[in-house]
């Protein structure tokens, strides 16, 4: 089942990339002009607790009733309805923004984006404090600041596709490893997702294998705790990537241009380490875990579960 089939119910036949069609000429012209306002007034930021939204409140007040347009166009579109709520968040309208998101849960129960929502409002962030994502492969693009800044090594991150919320990983280049862009025609990229049996707190793991022509495979292995309080980033991040079936890679140079960036399918053992995983973390409320903590659990994963040449087939 696609990503979008889990969002939008078994009715629902499409791709899990993010398809623009389904709108029609008046509903994406709504969505194109109300991310115009939102992209222009606010700046998403992982490094810090808050989401820098401009105190312009009538501009995201009318990016609001741009989605609310949409929505009405097509009301039977949860997206739609997600993207309303969101926006009326915004613009600081929180109680209306609830109504709206319970609106959309009651109406499309199996839409998991309004259950999250509602079940972390407190501390929920909203759709568009997520820094805005091109999946364009065919465009040469940089990566946004709030995305450059936390990006040392490798990170999974909450990212936003027009306004559909998705999960990817992104690779900083920073040995010159990827300057040969043709071989990528011919690289072979293996992965793993894992429940770690380090549980307290419990880790979970993606591993990444990049089979270049020449030299050692580079090695990538995402780990953390997820099951932190509801609403908090890095949790969110597993979530997504939890409910999706596919994930881009993306390399970015020291300059924070994408050198690649691939949608890469999970076989079926991921889909199903997916769903375990994705069932703890709904069961937990979770806890602010301390930071010592959370590297002495990562470091005895680490110890347990190394790199090896055969670490992708076990």
């Amino acid at each position: 089942m696609t990503f979008f089939k889990k969002l939008f119910g078994k009715k629902t036949i499409r791709d899990s990339t993010f398809d623009y069609t389904v709108f029609s000429k008046k509903v994406l012209t709504c969505i194109t002009d109300a991310l115009t306002i939102i992209n222009s007034q606010i700046k998403p930021d992982f490094e810090n607790s808050e989401t820098t939204i401009s105190s312009d409140a009538g501009q995201l007040v009318e990016a609001s009733l741009k989605f609310k347009t949409a929505h009405q166009l097509q009301p039977d579109n949860p997206l739609l309805h997600y993207a309303y709520a969101s926006a009326l968040h915004c613009a600081g309208q929180i109680q209306n923004a609830r109504k709206e998101m319970e609106k959309c849960h009651s109406a499309h129960s199996g839409f998991k984006l309004a259950s999250m929502a509602l079940n972390s409002w407190d501390n929920w962030r909203s759709l568009f404090t997520l820094p805005p994502w091109n999946n364009d492969k065919g465009q040469i693009c940089k990566v946004p600041k709030s995305i450059s800044k936390i990006l040392q090594t490798s990170i999974l991150l909450p990212v936003r596709e027009c306004i559909s919320p998705h999960a990817v990983q992104f690779i900083r280049d920073i040995n010159d490893d990827f300057d040969n862009l043709k071989s990528f025609k011919t690289t072979k990229i293996e992965m793993m997702n894992m429940i770690s049996p380090i549980t307290d707190p419990q880790i979970f793991a993606l591993f990444i294998a990049i089979n270049k022509n020449a030299g050692k495979p580079l090695r990538v292995q995402e780990t953390d705790c997820p099951i932190k309080p509801r609403g908090d980033w890095s949790r969110l991040r597993w979530e997504l990537f939890c409910m999706q079936t596919a994930f881009n890679l993306v390399i970015v140079d020291k300059n924070d241009f994408v050198l690649f960036n691939v949608r890469l399918n999970m076989s079926k053992k991921m889909i199903a380490t997916n769903k375990k995983m994705s069932a703890m973390i709904d069961d937990a409320d979770g806890r602010n875990i301390p930071n010592l903590e959370l590297f002495d659990a990562i470091a005895r994963h680490r110890s347990y579960v190394k790199l090896e040449e055969n670490l992708l087939d076990i």
